[in-house]
């Protein structure tokens, strides 16, 4: 059966709704916990780190769900989300007075970090665990079968990470100005209530839809392909979960470390505004979409995906170094450009 291509939308509605969180909480948060790189990447960290552990845990749990059963569970994780954006102010509130007291005179010791740590993790860690649930739910209801796992997954990721850049970028440019920091997170309460609301009704459930899905043929013992199997067995490459989950980390940690890194130049020209952050966002969220857009379709029919894989990464990590190594040269560029007095 396949999978209703509406669900793409709500999803990447889902993505917006987050990254309108993470753009306004970030800069919340460093009105109490200060604006230097280590309280923006606290939160960063606290946020990325949720959505690690949310996925980690649903998803060993959702290969036991039949795909209605996953879907309810999808709308409850995003209700979830909301229930505790609407949360995010009153626990504000609560911790003010201690990171205050920590802080002292202006030359805090070692209290304030470990505190500013554990707000960060209380306020935006808990969301964001409810929100690294819902994919491999949202994947277990969407993606009907291991045969068009890589289209159908790379399309769910695609979508979410499309709406998360237009979220980061809508936060920025529209919703801030407007609304300001505090009614900012109301937006994303609303499209999380939507999207709970679409998927609390599932669909009938399908013929067939077990709660566990098949495990694949044991090869023979001795690792050789039974002369009767298909070509397409036998050339199939060996699955090495290991290694795509080393490679992705390698990733994430070089990816995440440029965002930081970029931000906090790009406020050297633009000020330490929710503009200049969002705009970093929001590029850096539209390339990973552009690249699942395009990696869904090589993966498909790709002999050696490991391969691949290798080359992804050292394309990253060599236009990364570029990156690092031009963009002081050209922000400082634009700096004297637009400080230069008009002719």
């Amino acid at each position: 059966m396949r999978p209703p291509r509406w669900f793409l939308l709500v999803y990447a509605l889902s993505g917006a709704a987050a990254l309108v969180y993470e753009v306004a909480w970030t800069r919340l948060l460093t009105l109490s916990f200060g604006h230097g790189v280590a309280a923006a990447s606290t939160v960063l960290a606290a946020f990325m780190g949720g959505l690690a552990v949310g996925a980690a845990i649903a998803g060993p749990a959702s290969d036991r769900l039949t795909r209605p059963r996953a879907l309810r569970l999808y709308a409850i994780a995003e209700l979830a989300v909301a229930l505790l954006a609407l949360a995010m102010p009153l626990g504000l509130a609560a911790f003010e007075p201690l990171l205050r007291g920590a802080y002292g005179d202006g030359a805090p010791g070692a209290a304030f970090p470990l505190l500013r740590l554990l707000t960060a993790l209380v306020l935006v860690a808990l969301p964001a665990v409810a929100m690294g649930a819902t994919f491999p739910l949202a994947a277990r209801w969407f993606v009907p079968g291991a045969a068009a796992a890589t289209r159908d997954a790379g399309a769910l990721y695609a979508a979410n990470t499309t709406g998360a850049a237009l979220g980061a970028l809508l936060t920025g440019v529209v919703l801030r100005p407007t609304l300001g920091l505090r009614l900012t997170p109301w937006t994303g309460v609303a499209m999380n209530l939507v999207v709970a609301g679409v998927g609390w009704v599932p669909g009938a459930r399908p013929a067939g839809d077990p709660a566990v899905p098949p495990a694949p043929a044991t090869p023979p013992p001795t690792g050789r392909v039974p002369k009767h199997a298909p070509a397409s067995t036998a050339a199939r490459p060996k699955p090495r979960p290991l290694l795509a989950a080393l490679a992705m980390a390698a990733s994430g940690f070089l990816s995440l470390s440029l965002q930081v890194v970029w931000s906090r130049l790009l406020a050297q020209v633009l000020g330490p505004t929710t503009y200049a952050f969002s705009l970093v966002v929001a590029v850096f969220i539209t390339g990973l979409a552009a690249g699942a857009a395009l990696g869904r379709r090589l993966a498909a029919g790709a002999g050696q995906p490991a391969a691949g894989l290798s080359l992804s990464l050292g394309v990253a990590v060599i236009w990364g170094a570029v990156a690092v190594g031009t963009i002081d040269q050209g922000l400082t560029a634009m700096a004297a450009a637009g400080a230069a007095p008009d002719a």
